[in-house]
């Protein structure tokens, strides 16, 4: 038996069963595929009847229905009976006892009872049953779709009787609804499913079939997960031939695939439109549902139901890495749904906004017109959703910080097609490869507009509405437009291909208003006499609290001591070693920080410091500020405290401070030990393989004077070159370990004195004349 290019005796593991309908007629009944409504969270059996309120304790044809209910039902579909259309205009009131057979018979159709579930006679055109079916189901889905809209905006909303009534309300019924699809999707994703013949399959051909969902009862999470709990063994490379027993990122793509079969809008959507709008968005949804799931287990990186890590593979097959790109695709990648704190409601909700994204190219104008109008509708749910929990204001603030998870979700798509191409010039041909991954891979950036197009409606709709709300936080999320010649939101301007991410675009927000933002600086007490105000290389221990933009602590210092370090060599984010100049003991200072200074690698001291704020607000309470001297930079260097510097001790210097304030070299081919070797020799006078305080201060002296003449040296000319290129021409030199990066002693470290200092420091130390008119001032 030969299934989509692949041998079904090739999938010999039992567990890993696969229940495919294949031989049922799929393409009449698509449109009655959705699953069961969902019952009660505690597994009760229904008590009432959805079609006519009388007791039951059954589910009939997929809906919670009496006997008579489902004879009626069964009975007009077999009979192909066509009620005309309602005397009153569809608002019998079927639950009250009023007989009308077209507005019973439409509520079992709205209600989602099933024709495909009934037993069928052998000698019935149940494919023309099934046509004119999906026909009247969809003229009553617009209809009562139709009146909603009109309805919405008035206080007091006229429901038409057929619409379903709940006791709760029309948006919280989505909600549930999502999340019902969503349980079923994750007792899937958690159990033994493994849908290896759609592995050869084209996401054409998995939307034809009936969604798998509604197997998910005969699945079990298998026993011996997770699979990854001691000792890890060194697994073979190259693989094994054949296809893996699990290849997770294209189960999650096929799993997001059978639940969009579910989704009502995609029922209305002719099979070209629906394979068009998930070639666009199947992978962002995949990461997000990959993020979600492994942020709920607590942790630092994407984690797959049975415990495997993608970001330690290469460590366990020799596989290279991980590289950058491994920790940017498998761990930065929680960062932004972590920093929000995504409940499940807004969860469900973003996936189906992505799923109904109406940007794809190749989608018809009446595809693109129906996703536009379900994205909005789904837009709508989920900002009254988060100001019925949080608030009017607050709620919309959320609100438009949910709105940069879209941006996020597409540049890490985008790493992912960058991640999978590496995997394939590494691999070559013995990388596994399915043809829904190849097509999630294949698909270009689209540009996302249409998020923003939701979020103009909606705040439309918002501000129509009877509360006035400041959505300014929410209208952030949207590019602001540069100058007037230029006419293109921010979020336009990066284009070909690749979205930029919601940093990137207050970073060109700022550059809008006329320059980029700088910090903000409140004084809140100063002492009388001030003997020491703090300078750059000055030491200086603080205390601090740091608030979000919406005035939430995200972290202070009181309960864990105060923070010390030195001033201007890279301890601290720019934002605040600017903010903290001036200051003198017992000093308190609000130093608000925008973005572009706010940035800072993560480490032991900075690990909360959330990395995608435009403003940070920090209140400092300085405690001392102690003036640099070199008695004290070779104190703060000297880790033991037993008066000399030695290899080890410099190479655990640099640890330090990497791992404690996210103080690196700025160029990342420099190697510790091969750097403490050359300070070594660069300050050991006496050849000792030690650095004493004599030996450091006599050389230290040297070269500060060298710096001086170089200084003096220089031109007007040159100087005023030199203050408009800066940022070309490097950084100011640090008294530190990174002392012997200035090989000329100018007292600047140049972007090329940095760039080749690993090659330097391979061999002996080397004093540079400085040169003037051609003469060797030394």
């Amino acid at each position: 038996m030969e299934r989509t290019g692949l041998k079904m005796e090739e999938f010999d593991d039992d567990q890993d069963a696969f229940f495919c309908d294949e031989d049922s007629d799929t393409s009449s009944a698509n449109s009655f595929s959705r699953l069961n409504f969902p019952v009660p969270s505690d597994g009760n059996a229904p008590k009432t009847c959805l079609i006519c309120g009388d007791p039951t304790n059954c589910c009939h044809y997929d809906v919670p229905a009496c006997s008579g209910c489902k004879t009626f039902f069964r009975r007009t579909v077999l009979s192909s009976k066509d009620y005309k259309l309602c005397k009153n205009g569809g608002n019998c009131d079927i639950v009250s006892g009023t007989r009308c057979r077209a507005c019973r018979f439409d509520r079992c159709l709205l209600y989602g009872m099933n024709p495909a579930a009934m037993k069928i006679p052998e000698d019935t055109d149940f494919s023309s049953i099934m046509n004119k079916l999906n026909e009247r189901k969809r003229t009553i889905q617009d209809t009562v779709e139709d009146e909603q809209e009109e309805n919405s905006s008035s206080s007091l909303m006229v429901v038409s009787k057929r619409s379903p009534i709940f006791d709760q309300t029309l948006e919280q019924r989505d909600i549930d609804f999502l999340i019902f699809l969503e349980s079923k999707m994750l007792k899937m994703r958690e159990s033994n499913y493994n849908p290896r013949p759609y592995y050869g399959e084209t996401i054409a051909k998995i939307l034809e079939k009936k969604t798998a969902l509604r197997f998910h009862d005969k699945y079990e999470k298998p026993k011996h997960w997770p699979i990854i709990g001691g000792p890890i063994g060194k697994l073979p490379f190259p693989p094994p031939k054949g296809p893996p027993k699990r290849h997770w990122l294209s189960i999650d793509l096929i799993l997001c695939v059978e639940m969009a079969k579910t989704i009502p809008v995609f029922e209305k959507l002719q099979i070209a439109d629906k394979t068009a709008a998930l070639r666009n968005t199947l992978l962002m949804t995949t990461i997000l549902t990959q993020s979600y799931y492994s942020l709920l287990e607590h942790k630092e990186t994407i984690i797959m139901p049975d415990g495997i890590m993608p970001i330690i593979i290469p460590k366990i097959t020799g596989l290279p890495g991980p590289t950058n790109l491994h920790y940017e695709v498998f761990c930065r990648v929680l960062e932004p749904l972590k920093r929000i704190d995504l409940t499940q409601e807004e969860y469900v909700l973003l996936k189906v906004i992505i799923l109904c994204s109406p940007a794809a190219s190749g989608l018809s104008s009446k595809g693109k017109k129906l996703l536009e109008k379900e994205s909005e509708k789904y837009s709508k749910i989920l900002l009254k959703h988060m100001q019925s929990k949080l608030g009017a204001q607050c709620g919309a603030v959320k609100y438009g910080k949910l709105m940069e998870i879209f941006e996020a979700m597409a540049h890490f798509a985008q790493r992912n097609r960058e991640f999978h191409v590496w995997i394939g010039l590494t691999l070559g041909s013995k990388m596994f490869k399915t043809r829904i991954l190849e097509e999630a891979m294949r698909m270009e950036e689209r540009k996302v507009f249409w998020n923003i197009f939701i979020l103009f409606l909606v705040l439309d709709w918002v501000k129509c509405g009877t509360v006035d709300v400041e959505l300014s936080a929410a209208e952030g999320a949207i590019g602001r437009k540069k100058k007037p010649e230029d006419a293109i939101p921010v979020i336009e301007i990066r284009g070909e291909g690749k979205p930029m991410t919601s940093a990137q675009i207050r970073q060109l927000e700022e550059m809008a208003n006329g320059g980029p933002l700088d910090i903000k600086i409140e004084k809140t007490w100063r002492p009388v006499e001030c003997p020491r105000a703090a300078k750059r290389l000055d030491f200086v221990t603080f205390h601090y609290k740091g608030f979000l933009e919406d005035g939430k602590r995200f972290d202070h210092t009181y309960g864990r001591g105060p923070i010390r370090i030195q001033l201007g060599i890279g301890m601290v984010m720019p934002g605040l070693d600017k903010g903290m100049r001036g200051m003198c003991d017992t000093e308190l200072r609000k130093i608000s920080v925008p973005y572009r200074l706010s940035r800072k690698n993560k480490s032991k001291v900075w690990k909360h410091i959330p990395n995608d704020e435009h403003w940070l607000t920090f209140n400092i309470e300085m405690l001392t500020v102690e003036e640099w001297t070199l008695e004290k930079q070779f104190a703060f260097m000297d880790l033991n405290n037993d008066t000399y510097l030695t290899e080890t001790e410099l190479v655990k210097l640099a640890d330090k401070n990497k791992k404690e304030f996210g103080k690196t070299w700025s160029n990342e081919d420099i190697d510790n030990v091969q750097a403490a070797k050359y300070y070594i020799k660069y300050f050991d006078i006496d050849k000792n393989d030690k650095v004493d305080f004599s030996e450091f201060k006599k050389v230290m002296e040297r070269d500060l004077a060298k710096m001086e003449i170089a200084a003096k040296s220089k031109t007007e000319v040159q100087v005023k070159k030199s203050k408009e290129k800066k940022e070309k021409e490097g950084r100011k030199r640090d008294p530190g370990f990174a002392w012997i990066l200035d090989f000329n002693n100018d007292g600047i470290v140049s972007v090329e004195e940095s760039e080749s200092a690993d090659q330097v420091f391979q061999d002996d130390p080397a004093i540079l004349p400085i040169f003037e008119d051609g003469k060797d001032e030394l």
